[in-house]
């Protein structure tokens, strides 16, 4: 099913009437929700996460959208001092699970060609890593920001919809080792702890419609992340990192469970950095129960890119 046929399930729940009015449209326990190509059934990302870059020489840039982090020959060489890495990436995830919104069901499998087309809803968007570091410690924060938008011609008028979804992370690295391979090329290992937010939020603009008010719903959490990191330089220009986390366990408000994984071939030059990957999130989060549940059960995986600068 096209994605651009999908209807918001969290609209329809939140408006009473509304999917009686849209009769003859897409069924709204059809609808397909993510954070970059399911907005149209709300229930994010993803998100972080965190994106790696350390190089194999001190002072060079280099790039991974999962952790961008300080080269691993900067412990080794001894060249100690602040080091400051910025990155801005995009990512085009797939989607596959299911939302439940006000006990309503939709399932989501979203391809890469329907995030493709969903595209042109895009209205604005910013996809950033920082990273602050002093051997052995790293302080990292990434944002991932999405708003789409779009319109549909309902019987009786038109009906204008908005989704919008945030994934903050910020964790701090220390550098748990080195091990030395050839030259000055060593295999690092970095572990990780912090937190990272979640926002969604949906809104419905009925124009001409018998429901003229316009309506919005969001939710928000918090799931505490541990995770490592894996840093092997291949050659002089090339590094390639490997890194995951967990995270939620139920604690509070947080998701029942997150996971992430990602790896990434990054080129660097003394300060400029490009990196390609690949990238999946998994977030299993729930509120509320019968007619009043919300549950966001989705993985989202895709390829990356990302252009790095390291200060």
């Amino acid at each position: 099913m096209s994605s651009r046929r999908a209807v918001m399930i969290l609209a329809y729940a939140s408006i009473p009437g509304l999917a009686a009015i849209a009769e003859g449209t897409a069924q709204a326990q059809a609808a397909r929700p993510a954070p970059l190509a399911g907005w149209e059934a709300f229930f994010r990302e993803p998100a972080p996460f965190t994106l790696d870059s350390p190089a194999p020489e001190p002072g060079a840039g280099s790039f991974d959208p999962f952790a961008l982090d300080l080269p691993p020959s900067t412990a080794q060489s001894g060249a100690g001092g602040l080091e400051v890495f910025f990155a801005v990436y995009a990512w085009l995830p797939m989607q596959t699970g299911d939302v439940t919104v006000r006990g309503v069901e939709g399932d989501v499998d979203l391809g890469f060609s329907d995030v493709i087309d969903l595209l042109d809803d895009l209205q604005g968007g910013f996809m950033g890593h920082l990273e602050i570091g002093w051997k052995p410690f790293t302080l990292i924060a990434d944002l991932y920001y999405i708003n789409l938008e779009d319109e549909r011609n309902l019987p009786g008028g038109e009906l204008e919809m908005q989704f919008i979804q945030d994934i903050v992370d910020v964790v701090g690295a220390y550098r748990v080792g080195e091990w030395k391979l050839t030259g000055d090329r060593a295999l690092a290992l970095d572990a990780f702890a912090g937190a990272r937010w979640n926002y969604l939020y949906s809104e419905l603009d009925p124009n001409a419609l018998i429901l003229t008010n316009r309506v919005s719903r969001d939710f928000d959490w918090f799931d505490a992340v541990f995770g490592a990191r894996a840093l092997l330089p291949l050659s002089d220009c090339f590094l390639l990192t490997v890194r995951g986390d967990l995270g939620g366990f139920g604690w509070g408000e947080s998701s029942d469970f997150t996971w992430q994984a990602a790896g990434a071939l990054t080129w660097h030059g003394d300060h400029w950095s490009l990196g390609l990957g690949y990238r999946a999130l998994g977030i299993d989060y729930d509120r509320g129960s019968g007619s009043g549940k919300f549950e966001y059960d989705i993985t989202l995986h895709g390829p990356f890119v990302g252009l790095g600068y390291r200060f």
